[in-house]
């Protein structure tokens, strides 16, 4: 039988089904585009912050100083984020309970948490075993407010000026009651009167709000409250402010003396309020929140509040809103030390 074999021309085109090395390159490259870009599409997806609303931890009651700054900023946050922002109270064991809450959340970046000078560190200082390490299990992502703390007791006292405090809670020890919202002003009411010489009663609230209604219901003597908890009833006449821990009188209180100005040498009185994610949050998460935040408290809606409330801010970058956090620390915890405060 013959066979008839077919041959290739020498200068015909190759048409067997085999790809020449310079098209499966073309393929290849081709193929390794087309992965790159939807890795690099879904790379860009994932780090898309935010998505979603964003839980806004507030471990302290409505209507205290946390929970007003904590709410003002959720307005500005929700406006420059376009996503909504939803306050969450958890009061309870001078923010502890809200901070927990917070890091046993998903690390992502949607539970926000507002922690004050208690919160983040004088509890620090108090705590015989805390569930957390202020500045390790928590990332600071700015300072939202300062202000100082107010003295006060009820409009219809018998207590009609801190000499007259003074007067009475030295001849009579033990016998007035101080209420306060938090460690930190527990530890600041401590503090002023281990200054002066006075010994009362300290007795503890779960927030300013709290506080503030026992003074109008007679039920405290005196309070020790954030100046931005206390500055409506001052003003109003329902309250009346006894001394102020600012280093200067307030233009919008001038009937409040500072405790400079009565005198008192060795003592300042001043708080903060900060945002804070959990640690294990990534990074760009982390940048987002410092950098919108910044934006936040320079609206001048936020710094219109602020100035009306007698609230300061001044920008501090992540590092120095933590180095801020440890000075607290070490202070609160030679304080706790100098006075023999228990630790609970």
């Amino acid at each position: 039988m013959n066979r008839t074999l077919t041959q290739r021309h020498p200068g015909a085109p190759d048409r067997s089904p085999h790809l020449s090395r310079r098209s499966a390159m073309q393929l290849v490259t081709a193929g390794l585009a087309v992965w790159t870009a939807g890795a690099w599409a879904a790379s860009a997806q994932s780090d898309a912050f935010p998505v979603r609303p964003i839980r806004m931890v507030i471990p302290f009651p409505p209507s205290g100083a946390a929970d007003l700054v904590g709410r003002l900023y959720a307005k500005a946050l929700a406006e420059l984020s376009g996503q909504p922002v939803v306050p969450d109270n958890r009061p309870g064991a001078s923010g502890l309970i809200g901070a927990q809450n917070v890091l046993a959340s998903a690390r992502d970046g949607y539970s926000l948490l507002i922690g004050s000078s208690s919160t983040l560190a004088v509890n620090a200082a108090t705590a015989k075993s805390l569930p957390y390490d202020p500045l390790t299990d928590f990332v600071p992502v700015g300072v939202l407010a300062t202000g100082p703390v107010v003295l006060v007791t009820g409009a219809s006292s018998g207590i009609k000026s801190f000499e007259d405090l003074v007067q009475k809670a030295q001849a009579h020890p033990k016998t007035l009651n101080l209420g306060t919202g938090s460690t930190a002003l527990q530890l600041q009411a401590e503090w002023l009167n281990e200054t002066v010489g006075m010994k009362m009663t300290t007795i503890p609230y779960k927030g300013g709000s709290e506080v503030a209604s026992a003074l109008l219901a007679n039920a405290v003597d005196v309070g020790m409250l954030d100046v931005s908890a206390a500055h409506a009833l001052i003003r109003s006449g329902k309250l009346r402010g006894l001394a102020l821990g600012a280093s200067q009188p307030l233009a919008s209180l001038p009937g409040v003396p500072t405790t400079a100005q009565l005198g008192v040498r060795g003592y300042t009185g001043e708080s903060w309020i900060v945002a804070a994610v959990a640690a294990g949050t990534p990074d760009h998460v982390v940048d987002y929140y410092a950098t919108v935040l910044a934006k936040a408290a320079k609206l001048r809606s936020t710094q219109d509040w602020l100035r009306e409330r007698d609230l300061g801010y001044v920008y501090r970058t992540a590092a120095q809103t933590k180095a801020l956090i440890a000075a607290d620390i070490a202070l609160y915890k030679q304080l706790v030390d100098r006075l023999g405060i228990p630790k609970v």
